[in-house]
């Protein structure tokens, strides 16, 4: 099939309606190639990240992932952009990002490196870079099945020959300018999400005791005094249970109706696979009601828990668990989950590997009467109950801003 390009955007600021097409060079006159060494020995190693752009690569990784010599990569200075030729979600010929949280940084060779001829527009190119025209662009010239360290093969030169769409400079400032109000917005709402956050993990570390702690920091006003709290393992307070996985080899016990839960989605409302009643009847899975506590023990998500968005059956790596009744389900939820990161340390090494259910069982519960529970849970729920709408909102400006540059800027049919 033929590419048509139309060379005039579907959307226009009402001042340019009559500008008509857009002109059209070659990224090699409007960028130079940067391959400064990191002779000065810079040590602010970025890694691009599609969401967040070019950041430290111990902040993003929480470790260092870089050469041990690192005077080698390419040194660049704020406002200088990088390519990296892995694929990733939405970026199926890679993703290139523009340095704006730090003055220098220095990046591995495998990255493709060049800097504005003209800085007045590097606004406007960044948002170029995050439409289809580039990835349908790149997608030309990229060599399908022939990678270097999972890189997809796309030289300098062929790169620097790609065609680059633009306006008048001073359409170009207003296309930035639009843009960048909508990402100014939803940067503010990505940080009232983690002061969100924030403050609700301060809140837990004052409601909740601590691992193995009888008492709170401090107690709700109404409740101050009250009772002393109560000590019991998790097993004298509840009941809970493990599930099974059914033979895979058996095509009749699976694409039933009834949502197969495993670890890595107990906090989803759809699961991947779907099991029969004759597999429920034939192997040691078992049904869970939705609101139910379910609690991650093996693999990546050890110790998560969740109250079941669905109900459906779980496997041999979830402990599910409901309360009696003198417990509030949603206290002991938010319990456990207060107490993850404390539970991973003290029982897996290094914080990987698989809990047992006999562990989870055992675990030291401190809770006050019905009353206090369900009061300090109201606390949180309200709180998370916020954080969700906030993140509603980020995705509906994700959103936006990308319907925007969908019609702001030409597209390829």
């Amino acid at each position: 099939m033929t590419e048509e390009l139309n060379y005039v955007p579907s959307l226009r600021f009402p001042e340019f309606k009559d500008s008509g097409e857009w002109k059209s060079k070659c990224l090699k006159s409007l960028f130079d190639i940067v391959k400064t060494k990191n002779n000065k020995n810079n040590k602010n190693v970025l890694t691009i990240s599609a969401q967040y752009g070019l950041v430290n690569q111990i902040d993003f990784f929480s470790k260092s992932v870089s050469a041990k010599d690192i005077s080698g990569y390419y040194l660049l200075n704020k406002g200088d952009f990088a390519y990296n030729k892995s694929r990733s979600i939405g970026y199926p010929f890679g993703v290139v990002r523009r340095l704006k949280k730090y003055e220098k940084g220095v990046v591995s060779t495998l990255y493709m490196c060049f800097r504005a001829k003209d800085h007045r527009n590097a606004d406007f190119y960044e948002y170029y870079f995050n439409t289809d025209i580039f990835q349908k662009r790149v997608g030309k010239i990229a060599q399908e099945g022939a990678r270097s360290h999972g890189l997809l093969n796309i030289s300098t030169d062929s790169f620097l020959q790609l065609e680059f769409l633009f306006p008048s400079a001073t359409e170009q400032k207003k296309i930035a300018e639009c843009l960048s109000s909508i990402d100014d917005y939803i940067n503010a709402t990505q940080e009232k999400i983690e002061l969100l956050q924030a403050h609700k993990k301060g809140l837990m570390q004052q409601l909740l005791p601590i691992f193995g702690s009888p008492m709170p920091q401090k107690r709700l006003s109404k409740f101050e005094k009250s009772k002393e709290w109560i000590q019991a393992p998790l097993k004298d307070i509840a009941t809970s249970f493990s599930g099974g996985t059914p033979n895979v080899l058996n095509k009749d016990f699976y694409n039933g109706d009834i949502p197969f839960i495993r670890s890595g989605e107990i906090n989803r409302a759809e699961t991947e696979l779907f099991l029969s009643d004759l597999a429920l009847q034939k192997s040691s899975a078992k049904r869970v009601i939705k609101g139910t506590i379910l609690y991650a023990l093996y693999g990546a998500t050890s110790g998560d828990v969740a109250i079941s968005q669905i109900s459906g059956a779980i496997n041999q790596a979830i402990l599910a668990i409901i309360p009696n009744n003198k417990m509030s389900n949603i206290f002991l939820f938010y319990t456990l989950a207060h107490q993850k990161e404390t539970i991973k340390n003290k029982f897996l090494q290094g914080g990987q590997g698989n809990l047992s259910g006999q562990i989870i069982k055992n675990l030291s519960i401190s809770f006050p009467c019905l009353s206090e529970q369900k009061n300090i849970a109201e606390c949180f729920t309200t709180i998370d109950d916020l954080i969700d709408k906030t993140k509603q909102k980020l995705v509906m400006l994700q959103k936006h801003k990308q319907g925007l540059i969908r019609q702001l800027f030409p597209r390829i049919k």
